[in-house]
């Protein structure tokens, strides 16, 4: 139950303090003595779409305070859901600057404008001319049915629900990585059958391994051959000492060119053979 209002800056309103008992109120009047700001401003505390219009011209807020007794299930499971504290009295709060922006606070906890709406759809019934819309609503009309239901047999239903949910989301999870899991499969059938295609023979990795150790050291082989071909072609007094350049040269990357092996030895029985002489 409302029981009361508190309306601060509001349209035309500067203050307007009311404190509402058990029972029916009426507020009555005649037109234009400020019956609708009534109802805009319980609109605005329950979470209606701010607008820089309800703020009184000159202020720089406006501020509206409503305190609610009494809570239904559906009521409780909101303020459960955002870790509100349930207390005897419900108080609502919306301010809103004179830019159109609002904040909605529940017990003096920050919450979306949208929790004040739901709060209202638990609380509160605000016919209008097109309120009977609501009716086609499909919450409106879940509400209206839980309302009519055993509360053991609401709780079992959410509980099952919420365990539906779950299953559903590590359904989901598991599609996901099958999927996966299969396209990577299909890769790795695509790379075999490339392979198989190849037929390698025996040794055809070592021959990759070794081609690519070799074009790794380009560079270096192309210094020693071209060393060993300047010792040659200097024309250096000792012959021996040539020779010896040239062998120790290439000897630093014959592991790298099976051909070089050859040209080593050739080079080392060179120096030998004049060694001897």
């Amino acid at each position: 139950m409302l029981t009361a209002l508190r309306i601060r800056q509001f349209a035309l309103m500067e203050a307007v303090d009311l404190e509402l008992g058990p029972g029916m109120t009426v507020f009555s009047g005649e037109t234009g003595a400020g019956k609708s700001m009534l109802i805009d401003a319980l609109g605005a505390v329950f979470g209606a779409r701010a607008s820089a219009d309800w703020v009184r011209h000159g202020a720089a807020r406006a501020e509206v305070t409503a305190v609610w007794e009494g809570a239904n299930e559906a009521l409780r499971a909101i303020l459960r859901a955002q870790e509100i504290d349930e207390e005897d009295a419900l108080i609502l709060r919306r301010t809103i600057a004179a830019d159109g922006r609002s904040r909605a606070f529940v017990n003096g906890v920050p919450v979306p404008a949208r929790v004040l709406r739901d709060i209202g759809a638990c609380c509160l019934d605000l016919h209008g001319q097109h309120e009977h819309q609501t009716l086609l609503e499909a919450g409106f009309q879940r509400r209206m049915l839980d309302d009519q239901l055993d509360p053991e047999l609401l709780a079992e239903t959410r509980l099952a629900y919420a365990r539906w949910r779950e299953l559903a989301q590590r359904l989901r999870t598991l599609r996901t990585q099958t999927a996966e899991l299969d396209r990577q499969a299909a890769w790795m059938r695509e790379e075999l059958a490339r392979l198989e295609a190849l037929s390698p023979e025996p040794g055809l990795l070592e021959a990759l391994q070794s081609e690519v150790e070799r074009g790794r050291n380009y560079g270096r082989l192309q210094q020693a051959v071209a060393e060993a071909i300047q010792c040659l072609d200097d024309g250096e007094p000792n012959a021996r000492a040539m020779l010896a350049r040239s062998w120790h040269a290439l000897e630093q990357v014959a592991h790298l060119h099976e051909g070089l092996e050859g040209v080593v030895a050739l080079l080392q029985q060179a120096d030998a053979l004049m060694a001897d002489a």
